[in-house]
């Protein structure tokens, strides 16, 4: 019997960066309807704890309504769009700075902080996304680079305390009161947030 190591917190933190970042490919939805989410949920689960029960059986049933739905791929993509991609009064933005200043202003300090870190880390940022440094899947990436670090800048629980559970539960909350299709981004972000929770706690 074949013994897979675990996929440890850098490979997670990149996948909860991705998720984030761009829409789910139809290849990707085919391939964790055929059990390619099943180590992802394995891992999780062993992470987070309880907690991660009912996001991750809220993916589960997402999973096997793909499969009866032709047009999953756009209604998941609609809901990225709504979720992520909004901008207005009363929509959830996954960047620190519009938490950190009360949803007034973007490219704030928080951004100013990411933009540094991620130069110090030699990780640039897309410039044909045109985000700004603190979009929570940058700062993830970074984390993961963090974890991945003989010697890091920072510790990781130090900067998920700093940088990250200072927005990331409201962030969490305002995106539950959207409505969409499909339950699967919020669903996730719920394991991300229960995740950083666990991981601040290692200390």
């Amino acid at each position: 019997m074949e013994i897979k190591a675990p996929l440890g917190p850098a490979v997670l933190c990149e996948w909860f960066a991705g998720v984030f970042f761009r829409e789910l490919t139809r290849e990707q939805m085919q391939n964790y309807g055929v059990g390619g989410f099943d180590r992802l949920a394995a891992e999780l689960d062993q992470a987070i704890g309880p907690p991660s029960v009912g996001p991750l059986e809220e993916i589960k049933g997402d999973l096997k309504r793909w499969q009866k739905a032709p047009s999953a791929e756009l209604e998941l993509a609609a809901d990225f769009a709504a979720l992520f991609l909004a901008n207005g009064v009363g929509c959830a933005m996954p960047y620190a700075s519009f938490y950190e200043t009360g949803g007034k202003r973007l490219f704030d300090k928080p951004h100013h902080r990411m933009a540094r870190r991620l130069e110090a880390a030699g990780l640039t940022v897309d410039v044909d996304a045109r985000e700004p440094a603190d979009h929570l899947s940058f700062q993830l990436t970074y984390l993961a680079e963090l974890y991945l670090a003989q010697q890091p800048p920072e510790t990781p629980e130090e900067f998920i305390r700093l940088e990250l559970l200072t927005w990331v539960p409201k962030f969490t909350r305002d995106v539950a009161a959207v409505p969409t299709t499909y339950g699967f981004h919020k669903a996730v972000l719920k394991l991300l947030n229960a995740y950083l929770q666990q991981a601040a706690r290692r200390a």
